[in-house]
């Protein structure tokens, strides 16, 4: 039972850090380096200050999966962007009307 209150702790620590790096990076286009930096500058922080359980390190491997994924997903978003941009500008070589900034 008090394994299981450790799980509990660890993960809602996970949650507490992924959402606080969810809502850091929401209104900002932070490339992957910084996101990755983030995220180990705020597992580093949980070590450092003591939270060194295995509920804790259970949450600290759902942040690190949490992190990997959504590099990944921001990169994959980032090279459609830029594909939408290259097409758009394409359409606006080609004089095509009502695609304006």
């Amino acid at each position: 039972m008090h394994l299981l209150m450790k799980a509990l702790i660890g993960l809602v620590v996970a949650l507490a850090i992924v959402s606080g790096l969810l809502i850091a990076t929401s209104n900002s286009q932070m490339v992957d380096v910084d996101l990755v930096l983030i995220s180990f500058s705020s597992i580093l922080g949980a070590v450092i200050a003591g939270a060194f359980s295995v509920g804790v390190l259970v949450g600290l491997a759902v942040v690190i999966i949490v992190m990997l994924l959504s590099s990944f997903k921001l990169g994959f978003k980032e090279r459609e962007l830029q594909t939408v941009r290259k097409e758009l500008d394409n359409l606006r070589a080609l004089g095509v009307k009502g695609f304006h900034e």
